[in-house]
């Protein structure tokens, strides 16, 4: 059974398929970003995708949609 990690955040989705790195200034983020990375390279994870927040469940039960 494969991996599938499903985001609403388009700048992590972005920082994690951008080959350069992530450049900002939390670290915190800096490793997360880094190891998404290595989890798609080395095929733990087989699957990064982002979505409209309106297609979020959790954001839906928790937040006011328009």
């Amino acid at each position: 059974m494969g991996l599938q990690i499903v985001t609403d955040a388009k700048d992590v989705w972005d920082s994690v398929r951008c080959m350069r790195g992530y450049s900002g200034n939390d670290p915190t983020m800096g490793l997360l970003v880094a190891t998404l990375q290595e989890a798609l390279e080395c095929g733990d994870l087989d699957e990064w995708v982002w979505t409209s927040t309106e297609n979020m469940i959790a954001d839906a039960t928790t937040k006011w949609m328009v």
